[in-house]
């Protein structure tokens, strides 16, 4: 019976191995760009012997979520409160994720994965960003002031664009800098409005910022005389004077406060 039990475990692990081999997810696309409000489809192909499909989405600085999954009975997940569909298609075994109108947060990595013999099979996985719709740009630059009067540090702040950056250090040394661009959304609307900014330094007592939108263009150089954003040492003095006494007033109430009470238990 020994004998015979050893045999048979063997024999699973050898159909099991069998079963596991050619199985594979593949995601063909590593980014995808898509602009805000239009549809996202993101490819997933699968081979083998895959039984249980899904999508999961992972945010900058959050796990892995679930999204959407199909156990063989159809798709489910909370991805469809949010408009994402995926379809199955035995012939040639697609699994794509789509969305007919994309909005700002769905910009994260999506993974696709499927589970064949007793495991569990990712792809590389996609990341999508969504490109802002910006309405009317009124591209600026501005000249950002160092706090320490002797710096060789130049920097220029970028507002309201929504195409090119470019870094100027010197005559012909000319660089398009898109990794610094942050995307905000203002507070308020039901919808936000997304804007561009982006702050561009280097080593350098010359430096020039131009951007360009819509025929647009706006350009600084911190050898010009342009707007710039520096601390006021008298504004700051006042706000904390402002500040103290606050906190001395708070401290006498609470010491009125803590009197009476005392007098009371009396």
């Amino acid at each position: 019976p020994g004998r015979m039990s050893l045999l048979w475990a063997l024999v699973v692990a050898v159909l099991s191995f069998l079963k596991s081999m050619g199985q594979s997810v593949t995601q063909s696309e590593d980014t995808v760009t898509v602009k805000q409000g239009r549809p996202v489809s993101l490819n997933c192909s699968y081979d083998g012997n895959i039984y249980s499909l899904f999508w999961y989405v992972q945010h900058p600085g959050e796990p892995p979520k679930l999204l959407l999954s199909d156990l063989g009975d159809g798709v489910t997940g909370e991805g469809l409160r949010q408009n994402f569909t995926a379809r199955k298609d035995g012939t040639g075994k697609p699994f794509n994720l789509e969305k007919p109108a994309s909005q700002l947060t769905d910009s994260a990595v999506y993974f696709c994965a499927g589970r064949g013999a007793n495991k569990v099979i990712f792809g590389k996985g996609t990341k999508l960003f969504i490109k802002p719709y910006i309405k009317n740009p009124e591209p600026a630059v501005y000249k950002l002031e160092p706090k320490e009067k002797d710096s060789t540090i130049s920097a220029c702040l970028a507002t309201d664009f929504d195409r090119y950056i470019y870094l100027r250090t010197g005559e012909n040394d000319l660089q398009e800098t898109n990794g610094s661009v942050v995307v905000t959304i203002e507070e308020g609307a039901k919808k936000g409005v997304p804007s561009y900014g982006a702050v561009l330094w280097n080593n350098t007592e010359d430096i020039e910022c131009s951007i360009s939108s819509d025929g647009k263009h706006s350009s600084c150089s911190v050898l010009d005389i342009t707007p710039s954003f520096e601390t006021d040492e008298r504004l700051n003095f006042l706000s904390l004077t402002v500040l103290g006494l606050r906190i001395i007033f708070l401290k006498s109430v609470a010491f009125n406060v803590l009197f009476t009470l005392h007098l009371w238990s009396r």
